[in-house]
């Protein structure tokens, strides 16, 4: 069957369509790849802590800016190994605390994680210490 005129225009505008389409898609913003993520960060005073005496952190816990519902618990590294830990505890936004180091940790390289559990899903923040005399 022999195609007529009609046919070829109707091709000819879907491939406009598809096009105009293509170029729609290209030219849109991408959402961003941490879409419907959250964000954590761990801060403390020092990574060269006296022992003895007070070190201050803080945990900030957001989504798109604002605070959320978040789950923390402070453990503490050495060579890649669980070797203590505080208890868990809820917060939301911004949490702020302090933990004196004991002269045993002097020297070792430890490292003060917060594992980090939110609805959205668990982070572990890491700060590395070297505490000192």
């Amino acid at each position: 069957m022999e195609r007529g005129h009609d046919d070829r225009s109707v091709d000819s505008m879907r491939s406009l369509a598809a096009i105009a389409i293509l170029a729609v898609a290209l030219t849109a913003p991408a959402a961003p790849a941490s879409a419907g993520k959250f964000t954590a960060t761990l801060t403390g005073s020092t990574h060269r802590p006296h022992a003895g005496k007070a070190m201050h952190y803080t945990v900030k816990v957001r989504r798109h800016g604002k605070g959320i519902r978040a789950k923390i618990k402070p453990l503490f590294v050495y060579q890649g190994l669980v070797v203590g830990s505080e208890p868990a505890r809820k917060i939301k936004g911004r949490y702020r605390d302090s933990l004196t180091w004991p002269k045993r940790a002097i020297g070792y390289p430890l490292t003060f994680r917060i594992r980090v559990k939110t609805k959205y899903g668990t982070r572990n923040l890491d700060w590395w210490i070297r505490v000192r005399s």
